[in-house]
């Protein structure tokens, strides 16, 4: 099973935080500094947590992750 990121959107309680989680095998490998007690958790422990804090997780394989190199753009993108 290829690595997964799981994109913790925490914003609804805290102000500002957003981090992440690597996963392989639904397993947490890798962890943003604020959130390394998820460490060795499991997908579903991660998740359910969040939600007990009221978080938004969402996951993204990443071999579906662009890999090309980011360029820099003439005119800025347009916000709404």
């Amino acid at each position: 099973m290829p690595d997964q990121l799981l994109v913790i959107d925490a914003a609804q309680t805290a102000a500002h935080f957003y981090c992440g989680v690597i996963l392989n095998a639904n397993r947490a490998v890798r962890a943003a500094p604020i959130v390394c007690y998820l460490l060795h958790w499991s997908r579903a422990q991660i998740e359910q947590y969040g939600r007990t804090r009221g978080w938004r997780c969402e996951v993204l394989d990443l071999a579906e992750l662009s890999h090309e190199p980011h360029t820099q753009r003439s005119d800025p993108p347009a916000y709404r």
